[in-house]
């Protein structure tokens, strides 16, 4: 009996030896399985995320090149604005902006001027520009009116292919020197949101209110 009994535990502990490394080579097989999964959808996601990436690359390459074009057709986010000669007599066009201007025709407001302008004094103070090349500046032969005398104080209104923008021109003599204080706005797109400044331009010795302000009205 005592033999029987060695020979039956003996059988056991062989029995769950066997299980055990049974069970052992499966998962190890399995982990192996998983592992080769897992590096397959590795390599799948590294192979679309490199076409992603490809794809992107072109098609930003793509929209950047519309984007030029349309700048160099339209005038893109170029503008000009107006700032006068050192004695303050004549108006320069300055160009700011990469791309070429194209149909440009400004409109002058005196606002310190009591007269209701009508349509007839809307066409004669809009001023035809057309035509406009970046890095460029124009003297023009037109002249801004002074009102009162000594001081310019118009507001002006661009038109162009590329959209709307408007001017702020304040200048006047300050110790026989001509001083300025410029801003300029974008109109938005869509209409409807505030416009955005996208100059200024206030020569130091222009004056300012007691705040320190500039008085643009």
């Amino acid at each position: 009996m005592f033999i029987l009994l060695l020979l039956e535990m003996k059988s056991i502990y062989q029995d769950r030896a066997e299980h055990d490394a049974e069970q052992i080579l499966a998962r190890t097989e399995q982990i192996t399985k998983f592992n080769d999964i897992a590096l397959r959808i590795d390599k799948s996601n590294l192979e679309n995320q490199l076409h992603f990436d490809a794809t992107m690359e072109k098609t930003q390459g793509i929209v950047t090149g519309l984007a030029a074009n349309m700048g160099a057709v339209t005038g893109g986010d170029s503008f000009c604005y107006f700032a006068m000669t050192a004695n303050g007599q004549s108006p320069v066009l300055v160009h700011i902006g990469k791309y070429t201007l194209y149909d440009v025709a400004a409109r002058f407001t005196d606002i310190k001027s009591p007269f209701v302008p009508t349509m007839d004094t809307i066409t004669k103070s809009t001023l035809k520009i057309g035509e406009f090349p970046p890095r460029s500046a124009q003297l023009l032969a037109a002249k801004i009116p002074f009102n009162p005398p000594g001081e310019i104080n118009d507001n002006i209104f661009f038109s162009a292919r590329n959209g709307f923008w408007s001017e702020n021109l304040r200048g006047r003599y300050v110790n026989g020197k001509w001083v300025e204080a410029i801003r300029v706005f974008r109109e938005p797109v869509p209409p409807g949101k505030k416009e955005v400044q996208i100059l200024e331009r206030i020569d130091k010795d222009y004056p300012r209110n007691k705040a320190g302000t500039i008085d643009w009205d």
